[in-house]
C-alpha cells in the first residue's frame, strides 16, 4: 500500500504536529480540523502542547530526500508487477479510510 501525498502537504503535517505530553493528545497547527482552540494549549487537559524536537525543516527534507531515494526503487517495483494499492493521501484521514476500503475491498470480491 502505497499513500502517495503531495511534498508540502506531507512538510506541513509534520512540520505542524503538536502533542499534549500529560494526555497524548495530537494536534496540527496547520490542519483546521485539527488544530487546538487555544495555540499551543491541549483542548483536553489545558497541558502546554509541545513541538518534537526533530520536526523541522532541515530533518523533514532530509528524510523526504532518503525516503525518496529508498522508497522510489521499492514502489517501482510493485507496480510493475500490477500489486501495488495507491491511495490519495492528500485528503482528511476519513477520506484516505475510504479509499483504502474501497481499493481494499474490491480487491478481496
Amino acid at each position: 500500500i502505497y499513500l502517495d501525498i503531495d511534498y508540502e502537504k506531507a512538510m506541513h503535517r509534520t512540520l505542524g504536529r503538536l502533542t499534549c505530553k500529560n494526555c497524548g493528545n495530537s494536534y496540527n497547527k496547520y490542519i483546521e480540523a485539527t488544530k487546538p482552540k487555544v495555540d499551543g494549549i491541549c483542548d483536553n487537559c489545558g497541558s502546554k502542547l509541545e513541538i518534537r524536537s526533530d520536526d523541522n525543516e532541515e530533518t523533514f527534507k532530509k528524510g523526504y530526500s532518503n525516503y525518496v531515494t529508498n522508497c522510489t526503487p521499492v514502489i517501482e517495483y510493485y507496480r510493475n508487477k500490477g500489486i501495488l494499492v495507491e491511495l490519495d493521501a492528500n485528503g482528511s484521514a476519513e477520506d484516505t479510510f475510504m479509499e483504502f476500503e474501497k481499493k481494499i475491498g474490491s480487491k478481496n470480491d
